[in-house]
């Protein structure tokens, strides 16, 4: 029961519930929380039967990363109408599942272990307008959400099914908790009422169709058991719809990658390795499966890609997607040809942009490279031009097979210095293969040259220079990379430069 506290306002938790709703309640809600427990737990198990990786370093710059990105949607608001449309949903929800949460605690925890109400006086007249507001931009958020999904219908997000049945859940959700509010409000008109205005509107409505008391107990009583039937079918199938993103997303926030965007994992000991690549799915790392189970089909990615707008082969969004419903369904068929084509791995040209884009942080290019590598290095299927390129940096240095030795061809007449060990400069300019042997980009390397000397600039450039082997390493080949970059490396290490 709960306590009178005459003119005081306060949460009447189980107004016009009867006992046996009580007990109904409870059990659901225990049963609810079993079944998602154990569907996360399933979920996990998945992702955890994929080859290990680190990424449990720097807790408090991931707790940083999470903050921002998913809590305060950052990235997602970097885009207007379907940021503002998705942080209205997202913040209206945590709200309201906040809101529930200190219900529960105050009802289940305070009150009955340490005799006190939480929700009552002025913090409870707080509580109750925040949640009022946060609720109607919550169906705000949603309204905006069906006008973009399936009226408006942009290229890039799919009028799915499963994405109205998602919106419809959330809007009876949030509409019934009003209906229940304005039927209590206008039967019991507690002077504090309107603290909440969405609900003291509904109420009046009420009273204005001339609904007595009697009817409003019923509608009360009638809409909480549905309200509470729709929150725990909610709760017991979230692993298994689409709000799992709610958990998936935050996590793969906290566990992205804190190295430079660019950056690729290197293969290590790879004259031993068992696997060069991925070749099928058993063969991606625990966060890489995450990585898909993450992705919210937003379709971001797909609008920033180049090669998309470019009309090739690749999307993205599509890879990702792929490699999502192949792990949930649990499918065999080979990843290579049947799942994923080349043509849509090869057209990547690992700029970043969905990367960039991407709200839940799902590393696409790592994925993408990780393909190429197995077709590159175990299958040899390059694609085009591709492998004379690599045999023309493994033989002569260069991209194009020009001779080394004319790979400073394009200095003639200029002062340009060459390293000498023991002889420290504060720059080593490294030049490149385009700039050192395309005649557009020549110009640019002349220009630099001639820039540093009239200011007077320590430099040299190094006469051993050649492919540092990053497209090597793009394309998939990472062992011509690893070969280059130990020779480069060896050949820097003879020259002092700050």
């Amino acid at each position: 029961m709960n306590p009178s506290y005459g003119n005081i306002p306060f949460r009447d938790t189980f107004w016009a519930i009867p006992h046996w709703a009580q007990v109904a309640l409870y059990i659901g809600a225990t049963l609810a929380i079993a079944a998602c427990l154990w569907g996360v737990i399933e979920r996990v198990r998945l992702w955890m039967g994929g080859k290990s990786e680190t990424r449990w370093d720097r807790p408090l710059t991931r707790a940083g990363r999470l903050i921002t990105y998913g809590l305060l949607q950052v990235r997602v608001l970097s885009q207007s109408y379907p940021g503002i449309m998705h942080a209205t949903v997202f913040w209206g929800f945590l709200a309201l599942f906040m809101g529930t949460v200190l219900a529960t605690i105050d009802y289940d925890i305070t009150l009955p272990l340490l005799g006190v109400k939480i929700l009552r006086g002025n913090f409870y007249l707080f509580y109750e307008v925040v949640l009022d507001f946060f609720g109607l931009f919550f169906v705000v958020g949603l309204g905006m959400a069906c006008y973009r999904r399936f009226i408006k219908r942009p290229a890039r997000v799919d009028p799915d099914p499963k994405f109205a049945y998602a919106l419809l859940i959330l809007f009876v959700i949030n509409a019934t908790g009003f209906v229940m509010e304005g039927a209590r409000l206008a039967a019991v008109r507690p002077w504090w009422a309107p603290w909440s205005p969405v609900g003291y509107a509904v109420g009046q409505g009420f009273l204005a169709l001339g609904l007595a008391e009697g009817a409003l107990r019923g509608l009360y009583l009638g809409t909480w058991l549905f309200h509470a039937a729709v929150v725990f079918v909610f709760i017991a199938l979230l692993p298994r719809s689409y709000f799992m993103h709610l958990l998936t997303t935050p996590l793969n926030i906290f566990f992205s990658k804190l190295a430079p965007r660019g950056a690729i994992a290197k293969i290590e000991n790879i004259e031993e390795a068992e696997s060069l690549g991925v070749s099928k799915f058993e063969e991606f790392s625990w966060k890489r499966r995450l990585d898909f189970d993450a992705c919210v089909e937003c379709g971001r990615c797909q609008d920033a890609c180049p090669a998309t707008l470019a009309g090739s082969a690749l999307n993205p969004k599509a890879i990702i997607v792929k490699l999502k419903r192949y792990m949930l369904s649990g499918d065999t068929r080979p990843i290579h040809g049947e799942v994923i084509k080349a043509d849509e791995l090869w057209a990547c040209t690992t700029c970043m942009a969905c990367v960039q884009e991407c709200p839940a942080h799902i590393d696409i290019v790592d994925t993408i490279i990780d393909l190429r590598r197995y077709l590159t290095l175990s299958e040899g299927t390059l694609p085009s031009t591709a492998p004379m390129s690599l045999q023309n940096i493994e033989r002569a240095g260069n991209p194009w097979g020009l001779p080394p030795t004319e790979r400073f061809a394009w200095a003639e007449g200029l002062d340009v210095p060459v390293l000498e060990p023991g002889k420290p400069v504060e720059y080593l300019y490294w030049v490149g293969c385009s700039a050192s042997y395309d005649r557009r980009n020549q110009a640019i390397a002349r220009a630099v040259v001639t820039i540093l000397n009239k200011a007077g600039v320590s430099f040299g450039v190094m006469s051993e220079e050649r492919c540092h082997g990053e497209v090597a390493r793009r394309l998939g080949n990472e062992y011509l990379y690893q070969m280059l970059a130990d020779e480069n490396v060896g050949n820097i290490k003879q020259y002092a430069f700050e």
